[in-house]
């Protein structure tokens, strides 16, 4: 009986040190998988944050070369004169701009002195252009062509041309009278030829939004009931130059009568008939 009591407490303390063991064992599992996230996690945030710098660094350098080659630019188009200002603007583009620099150059007459700008379009997407004051004995320091060139952009975006009687006259009637003028049709032009750019835009625009309102339909399938009149076996085309068509048909001439017999038999007989 002794031994039974004694053999059952073993069992029961085995039993029991095994559940301890396995739950150890499930608690070592449950840690290292919190591990391994915790280190999956840090790698993700390593790659993350490694190819942010690899981005960062391809932009740093993308903007230092395109600073280079604005500066290169700038440099070989002004080169010896001062420099340029150098511009993005499309190839379309580039005439309505000349006319608008060219403008300034009658709106600085306007204002006193002289200038001349210079153009150069041999860049790719891009224009070079300065302003070169003549040196006729008037002083005309940068910032006041800065400012007049800003009053004559405020001049060609006013609907109002007429402002420009207003300004002073300077230079004599006469020619204060013809640079108005030509300053003026300059700026109408300017202005019309924005505004039709605008609409032929605006145009377009609608035309691509009603498109996609309106999506294309299937071509409907019509189906055209005759009654049979228009059978291959019954048709009789009349006034057609002697066309019949069909069996047992006949068309009736002052010349001739032409019949179209149902089997070859009827046809070789009619043929026969016909040539005697």
């Amino acid at each position: 009986m002794f031994r039974q009591v004694e053999k059952r407490r073993q069992d029961e303390l085995e039993e029991q040190r095994l559940r301890l063991e396995q739950g150890r064992l499930e608690r070592e599992v449950a840690l290292r998988d919190v591990q391994l996230k915790k280190e999956q996690l840090d790698l993700e945030r390593r790659a993350e944050m490694d190819e942010r710098n690899i981005e960062e660094e391809r932009q740093a350098r993308w903007e230092a070369s395109e600073r280079e080659e604005r500066g290169a630019v700038a440099s070989s188009a002004g080169m010896g004169s001062g420099g340029y200002i150098v511009i993005e603007m499309s190839e379309k583009d580039r005439p309505l701009f000349h006319d608008l620099l060219k403008g300034f150059e009658d709106y600085a007459k306007l204002k006193g002195y002289y200038l001349s700008f210079s153009m150069d379009s041999s860049f790719e997407g891009k224009i070079a252009f300065k302003f070169t004051v003549q040196n006729d004995g008037v002083v005309v320091g940068p910032a006041r062509v800065r400012q007049d060139f800003r009053d004559y952009l405020k001049q060609v975006q006013n609907e109002d041309i007429n402002q420009l009687d207003n300004l002073p006259v300077i230079t004599t009637i006469e020619e204060h009278n013809l640079l108005v003028a030509l300053l003026k049709n300059r700026i109408s032009f300017l202005q019309h030829s924005y505004q039709l750019s605008q609409n032929a835009v605006n145009y377009y625009e609608g035309l691509l939004m009603n498109m996609r309102s309106f999506p294309a339909l299937p071509t409907a399938s019509v189906v055209v009931q005759t009654g049979g009149t228009m059978d291959s076996r019954r048709y009789k085309a009349v006034d057609s130059s002697h066309l019949i068509q069909g069996d047992q048909n006949s068309l009736a001439d002052s010349s001739l009568n032409i019949e179209i017999g149902r089997s070859f038999n009827e046809k070789q007989a009619l043929s026969h008939n016909s040539m005697s």
